[in-house]
Order: structure tokens, then sequence, then C-alpha cells
């Protein structure tokens, strides 16, 4: 009932922003969910309002010391999934860990990994997809277009990097993030092998 509640919030919130949503919820228990473009503070915001306003929970990876206190219990209610981080922290084997153990896991990560423009993606959705062999969905926010959305349209990782790389590429082209020159581009550094 919370749950219905909050979803048709987020709807609605969305919708006063003069945004449209699109798409929905993929088809499966247990997925990866890429979130791109990211080039703001409001896009986890607004990816994650649109995750609810599709009747998607999202879960994304936190620093294990953002879930403390008072804040850190919010945290971990919309979803977040403490990792641990610094020196010798393997973040993909943990979260490979994490999924594999779950019966249900709606995995949202930013491959972009930050706001500031880098030179690549990083590629820890790729081995953390290859490790689990979930499927990946895409969801976006375009700001060009004022809309977000996930496509259902699953990608299964074909043992091709730059082959599967190629159809997120694609996916998310025409796509502009809210601030444009702050875009990382679409490549992951395994693409070279």
């Amino acid at each position: 009932m919370f749950f219905t509640i909050l979803s048709a919030l987020s709807r609605l919130i969305l919708k006063l922003g003069g945004w449209t949503l699109e798409g929905s919820r993929p088809p499966a228990d247990k997925y990866i969910m890429l979130a791109s473009p990211h080039t703001s503070f409001v896009d986890g915001f607004l990816m994650v309002l649109a995750g609810f306003g599709l009747g998607i929970r999202p879960s994304y990876l936190v620093k294990a010391a953002y879930t403390k206190g008072f804040f850190g219990q919010f945290t971990l209610w919309s979803g977040g999934i403490p990792v641990l981080s610094g020196a010798g922290a393997n973040k993909v084997k943990e979260v490979i860990e994490i999924a594999n153990k779950a019966e249900k896991i709606e995995l949202l990560i930013a491959p972009a990994g930050t706001r500031a423009k880098r030179d690549a993606w990083r590629s820890g959705f790729f081995h953390i997809a290859r490790g689990t062999n979930l499927p990946i969905y895409l969801s976006y926010l375009d700001f060009g277009k004022r809309c977000a959305g996930v496509d259902i349209r699953p990608i299964i990782l074909s043992g091709d990097t730059r082959k599967d790389m190629d159809l997120i590429r694609a996916f998310y082209a025409d796509m502009k993030g809210k601030h444009p020159e702050q875009m990382t581009p679409i490549y992951i550094k395994e693409e070279e092998n």
C-alpha cells in the first residue's frame, strides 16, 4: 500500500516538474539497470523517482559509512546497498556475492561513476553482469526531451564486449544530460581487448 502511494506521488512530482515517464518495470526479478546520462546532483533523485513511478524499488551502491545514523537508515530504506570502499576493497566481487544471494534485486548503477566528465565509463556494471549472468536494462534521463524511463529490452552479454557496448552507445546516442559538456563517453577500457 505504501509503495503504491509512493509510486503515484513520484509520478505526480515528475509530471509537475515537466517530465514524461516512459516504459515500464522490467519483466525480471533480478537485473542490473544502467542510469545515464549522469551529469548533475539532481540526476540520482530524478532517477529514483522515475523508478518508483514505474513500480521499481531500485537498489544502489553506497559507501558503508553512509548507512550510519538517521540519514543512513533512510539510505538503507530507499535501496542503498552498503559496500566497502578504500584500499583493498573489491566492490565488484562484493556486489556479485550480494546479487547472487538475493532472491530479488533491481540494481541501479550510474556507470559514469561521477557527475564530472571522465575519459570512460567505469566497467563495474559489466563485470557484475558477467559474474551474475543478470540482464542489463537501460534507464535514462533525457533533459533534451524531458523524459525519463526504462527500455524493457534486455541486453544479455554476448562475450563480445565491443558489440555489447555498441548496443548501449546506440541507445543513449541522442540523449542529453542536464550538463551535456559533462557527459562521459560511453566506452569501457575492456573494449580494447
